[in-house]
């Protein structure tokens, strides 16, 4: 759930989309089987991570005297979803059926 959507991410940053097939099964393979949908999480951190790689990189090359603005906001998305994402395990973890995804 880490590994495979951060090579995800490189793969598709150096156009390498043809290997996004086998990402996606090994993917499917290794998810948690409590809950069956477990590997759609991990493409849609594959795609966020695309996502925020092509953002970054763009607004590198459309601001270059910018760096330390454009640095910021980009660590500042990874860094609000990282706290919504602790927030989220922190309320809903007493939950017996709460796998923690």
């Amino acid at each position: 759930m880490v590994a495979v959507p951060l090579e995800m991410a490189a793969t598709m940053s150096v156009e390498l989309w043809w290997a996004w097939p086998a990402l996606i099964f090994c993917i499917w393979w290794w998810a948690d089987s409590r809950w069956r949908w477990t590997w759609i999480v991990g493409v849609e951190s594959g795609l966020f991570g695309t996502l925020w790689t092509y953002s970054g990189a763009q607004a590198l090359a459309q601001f270059p005297q910018s760096r330390i603005i454009v640095g910021a906001i980009w660590i500042g998305l990874a860094l609000a979803l990282a706290a919504v994402s602790a927030y989220n395990r922190r309320t809903n973890s007493s939950s017996p059926f709460y796998p923690g995804y």
